[in-house]
């Protein structure tokens, strides 16, 4: 188990690296759709629930524009 100078802020807070790097990538890229992360086509079931997850705890924020759905993290 990586020691707490290894861990990121949001794995401090439960949340896993999944989540951890989603996150990362909508603070690099805002106004992300979600498949900023893996190009066109389905999106992968771990980033949507990694997205979702980030919404409920209010790091990131889903807005609806265009047809589309658009993510952009809470704190940059």
């Amino acid at each position: 188990m990586p020691g707490l100078a290894d861990a990121s802020l949001l794995t401090l807070l439960g949340l896993g690296p999944e989540e951890d790097a989603v996150d990362r990538l909508l603070v690099d890229r805002p106004d992300s759709d979600p498949a900023a992360p893996t190009g066109p086509g389905a999106v992968p079931d771990d980033i949507v629930r990694a997205l979702g997850l980030l919404v409920e705890r209010d790091l990131a924020g889903a807005e609806h524009r265009d047809g589309t759905v658009r993510y952009r993290a809470t704190c940059e």
